[in-house]
């Protein structure tokens, strides 16, 4: 009678867990600590990677806990603040994070204002704003069209997703 079905006949064993033939049960724990080692490792590697273009993100002063959206940053739509309009220059850009939603606004002319997700679609990374003509993330080179958020140059792949925004009393406010 195998080891397998001794433990299924006392009922000790065998409670949904995966047998591993072969295996002793310290070669299973062991490998189990490598793997989430080595998954905790790579969660904080992606984690760093975030951050590291985070360079030109500053928290907006219309910020609070209290307009916090109900889903995810990325899949809801917030409401509040973003920055004053006369923050950013005819042709400028500024990144913010608002509500955990980090934005990057792009001015045109006169109250003319555009606004897309700020985090670069290649990896993750903070976009730093317009740089010669077009929004850059400084991890990898790509860049982006400020009036478009389409691709200009790789590695990205993937345009930058829009932000609805609207210029009301002269704050640029989500739409």
């Amino acid at each position: 009678m195998s080891h397998a079905s001794k433990a299924s006949e006392s009922g000790s064993a065998d409670d949904g867990a995966l047998a591993v033939p072969g295996a002793t049960r310290r070669q299973v724990l062991r490998t189990s600590a490598v793997v989430g080692v080595g998954v905790a490792a790579a969660a904080g590697l992606a984690a760093c990677g975030a951050s590291s273009g985070d360079s030109g993100a500053t928290p907006s002063a219309g910020a609070s806990s209290t307009n916090a959206p109900t889903a995810s940053p990325g899949t809801q739509a917030v409401t509040g603040a973003i920055v004053e309009l006369a923050e950013i220059p005819p042709g400028g850009s500024v990144v913010r994070i608002v509500n955990e939603r980090k934005v990057v606004v792009v001015r045109g002319s006169g109250d003319q204002v555009r606004a897309f997700g700020a985090v670069c679609t290649h990896a993750g990374c903070t976009v730093k704003g317009i740089d010669n003509g077009s929004i850059l993330c400084v991890c990898h080179g790509s860049r982006f069209d400020p009036v478009t958020g389409s691709v200009l140059q790789g590695p990205a792949r993937a345009p930058l997703a829009e932000v609805p925004v609207r210029v009301q009393s002269g704050t640029v406010v989500f739409a």
